[in-house]
């Protein structure tokens, strides 16, 4: 059994019946305001749910299926995200600062105010994103990622200081940029 405290309160949330969370379909449990940290999550199913609040740093999600979550004020800060499915989510407000997104898929998703800090996002996909406004790609790796369908200009250039686009669609946009053309 793992037992899930409240990311505020530390108060007991609920005993996850197992001693691991890996592979397993968590769409049935709530996890608003859920301190996971540190816990294996590769391969689960966390389809479609809330995660408001979510305390998630330093997880291995690595193949986790995330497609359709609410994220409100998650935190993932130095979590593995690896092919990880987190596309067509309604809203996506979360810091992925030092986390490791290569090969992620954000698809369809709307990333208001997402905090990718020191993120490695290599080959990810940021396709068909509605709205980047206010998102942060300080020192970002970002090579190969994909923006088609996306306007990687809602995000301030300030906000994109440091961000590798190498191979990108917007590479030569931050060239431009740099050199005042």
């Amino acid at each position: 059994m793992i037992p899930v405290y409240h990311r505020h309160t530390c108060e007991l949330l609920f005993e996850f019946p197992w001693d691991s969370f890996q592979g397993k379909d968590l769409r049935e449990f709530d996890l608003r305001f859920a301190n996971i940290s540190g816990h294996d999550l590769r391969g689960c199913i966390l389809e479609k749910i809330d995660l408001e609040e979510v305390e998630a740093s330093d997880c291995d999600f690595t193949d986790a299926t995330m497609t359709g979550v609410t994220v409100v004020e998650g935190i993932f800060t130095g979590s593995k995200l690896i092919r990880a499915k987190m596309n067509n989510c309604p809203r996506i407000n979360a810091t992925f600062a030092g986390a490791d997104l290569t090969e992620i898929d954000f698809s369809g998703s709307n990333l208001d105010r997402s905090n990718f800090t020191n993120a490695i996002a290599r080959k990810a996909k940021f396709s068909r994103i509605p709205n980047l406004a206010g998102s942060i790609f300080w020192n970002t790796d970002c090579t190969e990622a994909k923006f088609e369908g996306s306007d990687l200009t809602q995000v301030s250039p300030i906000d994109l200081a440091g961000a590798i686009l190498r191979g990108t669609t917007y590479e030569h946009l931050m060239k431009e940029a740099k050199h005042g053309h």
